[in-house]
């Protein structure tokens, strides 16, 4: 079962994926995920889909970030460890793990994930002292709670780098 994000992108672009609030904040759509026992989020439009985790493939040479590849309907996908990228450690995926797939120029790459939130509506806020280096900065979502906001450039720049 994996989830297909065209729609979701297709409403998302017609009611704009972002909005202004009265208080003049901009509002975003995020895909929230837990790693490391931390809330994080990739904005909606970031976000290709989301799939169970199929056997993963251990392909030799790769460096300890990238667990190996996938075959997901056909399409062999690459897969990274979040936690490992967060510099937290690894772990092996559980039941409630999941593949955030993302789209880095021409590929598709999993994000190895604990589980999946929920899509949310936050208000962008900055980068905290101290957070990853893959951290952009925080989201508020409406109910108070705070969402890493990863960032995807930084991301590809260490999947690249190894």
């Amino acid at each position: 079962m994996s989830f297909d994000a065209e729609p979701l992108f297709a409403e998302s672009d017609r009611s704009r994926s972002t909005s202004v609030r009265e208080d003049g904040g901009e509002e975003i759509e995020v895909l929230t995920f837990g790693a490391a026992g931390e809330l994080y989020g990739l904005v909606l439009t970031e976000v290709s889909e989301v799939a169970k985790v199929p056997p993963i493939t251990p392909v030799p040479g790769l460096p300890p970030a990238l667990l190996g590849a996938v075959n997901l309907r056909g399409e062999v996908i690459a897969v990274a460890d979040l936690q490992v990228l967060l510099g937290v450690g690894a772990v092996a995926p559980g039941p409630l793990s999941r593949l955030v797939i993302i789209r880095l120029g021409e590929e598709r790459v999993g994000l190895l994930v604990d589980s999946i939130g929920d899509l949310e509506r936050g208000t962008r806020s900055e980068r905290p002292a101290g957070a990853a280096e893959l951290v952009a900065g925080q989201v508020i979502l409406r109910d108070g709670r705070l969402v890493g906001r990863l960032d995807l450039a930084k991301l590809v720049d260490v999947l690249v780098r190894g």
